[in-house]
């Protein structure tokens, strides 16, 4: 193995995409490994978001529609204070003017202290300006008022789960369906909270009862495929996700979710198209931006990569693994300044991020600028001590600069952190190899055949 220089391993790489653990292997650089932590745009979608709907009902986006509210009161009332105000805060609350809505309602329970639909309505505009504590006490006032409805003991349930009181918030679901039995928006709550508390069998009962009732629950049969996927029911998972696609169409969430597991089978092909289908649907879906991307790096494909990792930095510029993805996509295009500009960018976020200075280090040992890279991998040195592959690195930019009497100590410092370090017993044998010391260069590799027979 003489004279096969330490080059023969400083442009092997091992990437490793953390959105479904698979390693390939390219020849444009060094170790790298893509972050895929943009908050929580790894993760699938789970639909815990309440919506405040046409039927009163729950589904999937935060917003109100005057048929929230209760009226079945008005006619008694009708020319009343009361009445009046009441008409006046769903009005307001129709125009997205939750304040005023507050308001008027306020005024209706002051003038009529039984007034149980306008303490409904007022939980309601409280909810939906994230007041949840002062929510639920409006709506426990309706429901003690008169015989409380379903629906009025289902809200108190939403704004409990989500101030992820979900035991709570399970007990109001449960009163709920005591009242409709088949009340499916409150066995789909139901399944959420039982999730949050993660007892899967009774989310998993209460999804098939909703879907049972409402056949139509896209919202169900979506966090449905998200239980069957966590234990590893693939299929049925993927079922699920085309049935909610199928009921309907432009449920963007159905198609990042579908991704995400073709992503994990190593599908990527399919991946790309569900994870685009999921972008046109919606434009501003940075999850399923974030996920493509890392999927078209692992097809190689950087350049598309890029253009992803582009876009969610342009949205949120201080987001680190995201810029930290995109010098490793630059580095893999070949475009080092970029790449170092775009990690140089990680650490002004963190100055004390290991991996941006262990990726920058990287890119200038693979350019050869050796003093550079000799300063990043001193620094991580500093920063994780205990971090083999620092001084395996280091030694290699000593390397890199002729620094044979600096690259022998640090591939032994990389042995002594990690015993079982292949790539460093090999380089040290070769460094040994170049210094004539033969015993020594021997030694190194009856060790890597040791390690790996």
């Amino acid at each position: 193995m003489k004279n096969k220089g330490f080059f023969a391993f400083l442009f092997v790489c091992f990437i490793f995409l953390s959105c479904s653990s698979r390693v390939f292997a390219s020849s444009a650089g060094l170790s790298f490994e893509m972050s895929s932590s943009l908050d929580t745009l790894k993760t699938k979608i789970k639909n815990t978001s309440p919506e405040i709907s046409l039927s009163g009902r729950i589904s999937d986006e935060t917003s109100l529609s005057g048929d929230s509210f209760l009226f079945k009161d008005l006619a008694v009332e009708a020319g009343g204070f009361a009445a009046s105000h009441n008409i006046n805060g769903i009005e307001y609350a129709a125009q997205g003017d939750f304040s005023k809505a507050i308001s008027e309602f306020q005024t209706a329970v002051r003038f009529r202290k039984n007034f149980s639909e306008a303490y409904h309505n007022l939980g309601i505009a409280y909810g939906v300006t994230g007041e949840y504590d002062e929510a639920i006490d409006s709506l426990k006032r309706s429901a003690a008022m008169e015989n409380a409805s379903a629906s009025t003991l289902n809200y108190i349930g939403v704004f409990y789960g989500l101030k992820g009181m979900y035991a709570e918030a399970i007990i109001e679901y449960e009163k709920a369906l005591e009242i409709d039995p088949k009340y499916a928006d409150a066995l789909y709550n139901l399944g959420v909270a039982y999730g949050a508390m993660d007892d899967y069998a009774s989310e998993v009962d209460s999804y098939v009862k909703c879907i049972r009732i409402n056949p139509d629950s896209f919202r169900a049969f979506n966090n449905l495929g998200l239980v069957y996927g966590m234990v590893g029911m693939s299929e049925e998972e993927q079922k699920c996700y085309r049935t909610a696609i199928r009921i309907n169409p432009e449920f963007a969430g159905a198609y990042y979710n579908l991704g995400m597991l073709y992503a994990s089978r190593g599908m990527n092909h399919d991946a790309v198209r569900s994870f685009l289908a999921a972008i046109s649907i919606d434009g501003n879906f940075l999850r399923a931006e974030y996920n493509l991307a890392l999927t078209y790096s692992e097809m190689g494909e950087h350049d598309k990569a890029i253009d992803h990792y582009l876009k969610i930095v342009s949205v949120y510029p201080s987001n680190k693994e995201a810029y930290y993805n995109l010098g490793v996509s630059y580095s893999l295009s070949g475009e080092r300044g970029r790449a170092i500009r775009s990690f140089t960018r990680v650490l002004e976020i963190d100055p004390s991020d290991v991996q941006a200075h262990m990726a920058r280090g990287i890119v200038y040992t693979s350019g050869k600028i050796h003093h550079k890279a000799i300063e990043e991998f001193v620094e991580v040195t500093q920063l994780a001590p205990e971090m083999a592959d620092a001084y395996y690195y280091l030694g290699l930019a000593y390397a890199v600069g002729g620094m044979i009497d600096e690259e022998i100590p640090a591939y032994l410092k990389a042995v002594e952190k990690d015993p079982e370090h292949i790539r460093a017993y090999i380089n040290l044998g070769e460094a040994f190899s170049r210094k004539g010391e033969t015993k020594k260069e021997i030694i190194c590799y009856r060790r890597v055949v040791e390690i790996d027979p």
